[in-house]
């Protein structure tokens, strides 16, 4: 007769065949041979996954679709169904409607590119990158009604026209030198391009003598900023004063050159120079890997998300162009913000360096290898401090975190105690709903949906899985009644359909 044995607790997760031999450790204590459509809870008990309630068939249901999820705030959430050339939204565990239909943002995103999209999130804007197609911004204005258009990076605030010059008090008798100046608008903090050079020859300025530069007012400017070429015909201007009214009076201001306007620069205007992949950092929206530039990294002006320009000399709030150099050219495929800003490669896992006051600037930006283990395309799930990313092959999921007091950052192989789940397959999304479980959800290639219970800080990690009729296609989760409801694609055969 077999030997009765009491196990108190099942926090460890369907663990694989090859531990099941292994009872010396604390793993085989706690884990389960098979744990199917049950989740371990972190407290240790196993408990019977509840059900599915049916939303909705996609608009094209012969046609894998993704499910983003879209947050303003923890109570304003939408799960947008992405479709081959259409996105259509869902709020409050249903279709958004037009009329008697569900209402849809068409777009260019073809069925095997969404996969590739890459989408960060800044309130009611999210910005969505894929290396075919322009990076675009998704813009909630209502719950039926969105709009999905390019970013424009060439700025809109307007540039100073109809610039004038002449002088104004009693001339020295010196002898005459060509004077240049230039003049930029700012509205809500964003500083225009400058204006077209205008010059002219007079006698050198003095404090009783000089130029007055005037132009024509620019809609909603809070100042202008007026600049001049220190020397004569550099093509270099410098800072020589600011002013709310429409003109500016120069006797012989000393310019200050370290001070320059704004230069415009486009870089992904062209084909094969669209930007893979992006994300949030110290109010730089954080763009990187080109066809053309697998390994730059391209950084906005601090506080302004539509802006790649810079001056020169460079200013610490001017964008960031920087490329990383390593051994081996492995493509950025993630770019991650936590208390550093991390990028996800090919082969490798990189923290872009700050400089020692940690405010990323084009005079500090450097990087640093964290770790070779690489990451795979599939989008990595933030859980609390950690970034839980797959591994470039697809059949290993890790984690990333500091630990409280450490100088340097730690992970953990998740999947090695369960590697047969993993084996011979690849983990295509994933998605962390934080309540009330702390479940790591993937789909993997087969439309197996797996589960991770995760709690870091209490060194719990626990895998199940979960089959239904039919396979599991995409996942994920938004915050709705106070906890994460998790929302999944499932293809199912009804009928003979």
């Amino acid at each position: 007769m077999a030997d009765q044995v009491i196990q108190r607790v099942f926090t460890g997760g369907e663990i694989a065949p090859a531990l099941h031999a292994r009872a010396d450790t604390n793993t085989y204590q706690s884990g389960l041979a098979l744990c199917q459509n049950f989740f371990v809870r972190s407290q240790g008990g196993a408990y019977s996954r509840q059900g599915t309630k049916y939303i909705a068939a996609q608009g094209d249901s012969t046609k894998r679709g993704r499910l983003i999820p879209f947050s303003f705030n923890t109570t304003q959430t939408y799960v947008l169904v992405f479709e081959e050339n259409k996105i259509r939204i869902i709020r409050d565990g249903g279709y958004v409607l037009t009329g008697f239909t569900p209402y849809e943002v068409t777009t260019t995103y073809t069925e095997a590119q969404l996969s590739r999209l890459i989408f960060t999130q800044d309130a009611d804007v999210m910005t969505i990158s894929h290396p075919d197609h322009d990076p675009k911004y998704l813009s909630r204005i209502a719950h039926d009604n969105w709009t999905l258009a390019n970013v424009n990076f060439a700025g809109t605030v307007a540039i100073p026209g109809t610039v004038v010059i002449g002088t104004v008090g009693t001339a020295s008798g010196a002898a005459n030198k060509d004077y240049s100046y230039i003049v930029t608008a700012i509205v809500d903090g964003k500083e225009s391009l400058p204006s077209a050079m205008v010059t002219h020859n007079i006698n050198a300025l003095a404090v009783t003598y000089g130029s007055r530069v005037s132009w024509a007012a620019v809609t909603d400017a809070e100042y202008y900023r007026v600049y001049r070429d220190p020397s004569d015909g550099t093509g270099i201007y410098a800072w020589i004063g600011d002013t709310e009214t429409l003109a500016f009076e120069d006797f012989n201001v000393l310019p200050d050159t370290s001070d320059g306007p704004p230069s415009d620069y486009l870089p992904f205007a062209t084909a094969d120079n669209k930007p893979s992949t992006v994300g949030y950092y110290q109010q730089r929206q954080i763009f990187a890997n080109t066809t053309n530039e697998a390994q730059k990294v391209f950084a906005t002006q601090s506080g302004d998300y539509d802006s790649m320009r810079f001056s020169r000399p460079l200013r610490a709030n001017d964008s960031i162009f920087a490329t990383l150099k390593a051994t081996k050219v492995n493509e950025i495929r993630h770019v991650v913000g936590l208390d550093a800003l991390f990028l996800l490669t090919s082969g490798a896992e990189w923290i872009v360096t700050e400089g020692q006051d940690q405010v990323l600037t084009p005079g500090s930006v450097g990087f640093r290898p964290y770790s070779y283990w690489g990451s795979s395309w599939t989008a990595p799930a933030l859980a609390g401090d950690s970034v839980i990313f797959v591994q470039e092959k697809g059949t290993r999921i890790r984690d990333l975190f500091k630990e409280v007091n450490a100088a340097s950052y730690q992970g953990n192989d998740l999947s090695v105690m369960a590697q047969h789940l993993f084996d011979g397959h690849e983990i295509l999304e994933m998605t962390y709903a934080q309540e009330p479980y702390g479940i790591l959800w993937c789909i993997r290639d087969d439309g197996v949906l797996l589960g991770m219970t995760y709690q870091k800080e209490h060194g719990i990690w626990g895998w199940h899985q979960h089959v239904t009729d039919g396979t599991y296609e995409s996942v994920t989760s938004i915050s709705e009644d106070g906890r994460d409801a998790v929302y999944v694609i499932v293809n199912r055969t009804i009928e003979g359909v």
